[in-house]
């Protein structure tokens, strides 16, 4: 008897849990955290450049984002860039200006992290010589 009342309790339980995140599952549709990266493709060697990323959650902009940061490193190296953190301008739009000393080819990369998101778009940028 105490058997059958022990596989009845459990039976009940697990029919509460799973209607319970059934619920939960439909309450926490999450939007999807998305970064517009605007780099130029091309650069002047020693001139200072703006990078800007627009933050979007959904449809609104994120205006306090947990952190965004650029990265700006080699293209096709393993090593790690040389991170710097963004200003928040207005409207979800974090800029920061930078300038490359050497001349080649860069990846440009933004590191964003807000509502339990964490996203990094890139794009490629040629750094051409002094004229």
């Amino acid at each position: 008897m105490k058997k059958i009342l022990l596989v009845l309790a459990l039976a009940f339980m697990a029919g509460c849990s799973s209607e319970t995140s059934g619920e939960n599952t439909a309450n926490n549709d999450t939007e999807e955290l998305k970064v517009e990266l605007d780099v130029p493709s091309t650069v002047q060697q020693n001139e200072d450049v703006l990078y800007e990323a627009t933050v979007t959650y959904g449809d609104e902009k994120v205006k306090k984002a947990d952190t965004v940061d650029f990265e700006f490193k080699e293209a096709n190296s393993d090593e790690e860039g040389e991170m710097i953190k963004a200003e928040e301008e207005e409207n979800g739009i974090y800029t920061i200006k930078h300038r490359f000393e050497k001349e080649g080819t860069y990846v440009v990369q933004v590191h964003v992290l807000a509502h339990s998101q964490h996203v990094m778009p890139e794009k490629e940028v040629k750094v051409i010589g002094e004229k």
